[in-house]
C-alpha cells in the first residue's frame, strides 16, 4: 500500500468540508484493545478525576520525574505479528520500582463496525472529511455492516497546513490501515476477498492517493512495513481540483500512478456545493486517459453530505437516516466489492 499522500508537490491541501467532530472509540495497537462507545461520565466525577491527575503530573514535573529524552527517536521496534512500529516520542516517569512489565503502546483512533458472527465478510477501510472524525461514517458503515462488511473508520489529522500535518495524517491513516487488515480476522475479516476503501470528502482525496498514487518507500512513516494495497476504492464527493476557490494540485498530473487493476468507483452529488460534480467527470476522464478503468455515478439533487447519511439543516450538520442519496451510495458500495478482480 502507498504510503497515503507521501508523495512530493502535496503542498497544496483541500480542506473541504465536514460534519462537526464527535467521540471515537479507542484502538491500542499492537494489541488493539477495543473500547466500545459508552456514556460520557458524571461531570463531578470527571472534575475530580481531572484535578487529581493534574496535581500528580505538577507534583512529578515539580520533583523532575518525568523527561522526554531522545537517545531512541526514530528507532525501529519490530512486532511478533511481522508488523512494525517507530519511535516518534519517548516520555520517561522517574519513580518507584514497579512489579508489572513496562508495556510498548502505539495509540491512535479506530471504529469498527461488524455483525456478532464469524464471517467471512469483506473489509471497508472508511475515511471521514476534514474537521470530521471516523464517528462521520458510521451512518454509512452501520448499513455495510448490516449487509456483512466489516467497515473500519478510523479518526486521522486532517491539518494540512503544514508538511508536519499532512505528514501526521499519511501516518495516521497507514497505521490505521494495517492496524485494521491485522484485526480483522478477529470480526469475521476475509482479507482474500478484494479489500475496499471509502473516502468522503477529504478521505476521497486521501483514497484516490493511497490506492492509485504512485509507489512510495514503505520503510519510512511511524508505521513501516509491506501491506497489500487495497482492491477497490470508491470516492465520495472529492474536491480533487478545487475548494473554496483555492486550488488543489495533488491530481494534476497522474504520470506514475500505479495499480492499474484496482477497482475505482467515483460518486458525486448533482447539488454539491462544496465540491461540484464536474470535478469527479474531470478526474474521471483523467484516469481513463492513464489506462484506470473507473465508473462515475452522479446522485441526483445530492448535497455534499448526502452519500454518508448527513445534510446541513439550520446551520447544523446532522445525520439523515433514509436519504435516498445515501441508500444509493450503498448500494454503488456493494456493487463495487461484489464485481472487484
Amino acid at each position: 500500500m502507498a504510503v497515503w499522500g507521501r508523495r512530493a508537490g502535496l503542498t497544496n491541501s483541500p480542506t473541504c468540508g465536514s460534519p462537526p467532530g464527535r467521540r471515537s472509540m479507542e484502538m491500542e495497537d499492537d494489541h488493539h484493545t477495543v473500547i466500545a462507545d459508552r456514556p460520557p461520565l458524571r461531570l463531578s466525577r470527571a472534575a475530580g478525576s481531572l484535578v487529581r491527575s493534574m496535581a500528580w503530573t505538577a507534583l512529578m514535573l515539580a520533583r523532575r520525574q518525568i523527561s522526554q529524552p531522545t537517545d531512541h527517536l526514530g528507532d525501529v521496534f519490530a512486532f511478533g505479528d511481522g508488523s512494525h512500529g517507530r519511535v516518534y516520542r519517548e516520555t520517561v516517569v522517574e519513580q518507584s520500582a514497579t512489579g508489572e512489565p513496562a508495556v510498548l503502546v502505539v495509540s491512535f483512533r479506530l471504529r469498527v463496525l461488524a455483525l456478532d458472527g464469524d464471517g467471512p465478510w469483506p473489509v471497508v477501510f472508511a475515511l471521514h472529511g476534514s474537521g470530521g472524525t471516523g464517528q462521520d461514517m458510521v451512518a454509512l458503515g452501520t448499513r455495510l455492516a448490516k449487509a456483512g462488511i466489516v467497515v473500519f473508520a478510523p479518526t486521522y489529522n486532517t491539518d494540512l497546513s503544514t508538511p508536519e500535518g499532512l505528514t501526521r495524517a499519511s501516518d495516521d491513516i497507514v497505521c490505521a490501515y494495517q492496524a485494521a487488515r491485522r484485526t480483522a480476522p478477529r470480526y469475521g475479516g476475509d482479507l482474500t476477498r478484494p479489500v475496499t476503501v471509502v473516502g468522503w470528502s477529504l478521505g476521497a482525496d486521501f483514497g484516490v492517493l493511497g490506492v492509485l498514487g504512485p509507489p512510495t518507500d514503505r520503510r519510512a512513516g511511524r508505521c513501516p512495513g509491506d501491506v497489500p494495497r487495497p482492491d477497490v476504492v470508491v470516492a465520495l464527493s472529492g474536491c480533487y481540483y478545487e475548494f473554496n476557490g483555492n486550488p488543489v494540485t495533488w491530481f494534476d498530473d497522474l504520470t506514475g500512478w500505479s495499480n492499474k487493476t484496482a477497482n475505482v468507483h467515483l460518486v458525486d452529488g448533482g447539488d454539491d456545493a462544496t465540491c461540484p460534480a464536474p470535478q469527479t467527470e474531470r478526474l474521471a476522464a483523467s484516469l481513463r486517459t492513464e489506462g484506470y478503468d473507473d465508473a462515475v455515478t452522479r446522485l441526483s439533487s445530492a448535497s455534499h453530505g448526502a452519500p454518508i447519511f448527513h445534510d446541513e439543516r439550520g446551520g447544523r450538520w446532522e445525520v439523515v437516516k433514509d436519504d435516498p442519496a445515501g441508500e444509493r451510495t450503498v448500494n454503488v458500495i456493494l456493487g463495487a466489492i461484489t464485481t472487484a478482480r
